[in-house]
């Protein structure tokens, strides 16, 4: 019996990277409708989310097809549902909803235009890039800011947007270089 203790905590430490952008999802989700108070804890607790699934996934070999779809999906719809609901109550611009997420609409635009195309197999040749890690961090922080400290976000509103767009010019790059045939080459 002892052969399978080990396999049953090896499955159950893969789950663990899943499990929390999995909460993560949820705290985005929740977000528009949690009260004042509580907003600051959960940017925290999806930042830190964040941070732990990339590092137990890394550290105990914990990677799955299903975490490399759901981090990405987790962390924006997080910060979509924070953005929209700061937009919504005025404390975000319009213009600022863009250039913050301008990393965010050109991935789903990406994504949108693979699956018309039906590559599935073109999602992996996209994998998360280390200036994609740096605009969530960015992101997370301002929004955090911008509840805290308000008056103090615009200069981190700034990298955030100056990350987001380098980061959706480095995307739109990589999917013409990387995409088979080109996006509308050899289709």
């Amino acid at each position: 019996m002892e052969p399978r203790q080990p396999a049953l905590a090896a499955r159950l430490l893969a789950a663990v990277p899943n499990a929390l952008s999995l909460s993560r999802l949820a705290l985005g989700i929740a977000f528009p409708w949690v009260p004042a108070s509580w907003r600051v804890p959960i940017i925290l607790a999806g930042a830190l989310s964040d941070l732990l699934d990339g590092l137990v996934s890394r550290l105990f070999h914990a990677r799955s097809t299903a975490g490399r779809i759901l981090d990405p999906l987790a962390d924006k719809v997080f910060v979509f549902s924070v953005v929209v609901a700061l937009w919504n109550e005025g404390s975000l611009k319009s213009w600022e909803v863009v250039l913050v997420g301008l990393r965010d609409l050109t991935v789903l635009a990406g994504v949108v235009l693979v699956l018309l195309r039906t590559k599935w197999h073109a999602f992996p040749l996209m994998p998360p890039s280390l200036m994609g890690k740096a605009t969530t961090v960015a992101q997370f922080l301002f929004l955090l800011i911008l509840l805290v400290r308000p008056q103090q976000a615009f200069a981190v509103f700034l990298l955030a947007a100056t990350l987001s767009g380098l980061t959706a010019g480095d995307y739109i790059r990589v999917f013409f270089t990387t995409m088979p045939g080109g996006p509308e080459r050899g289709a």
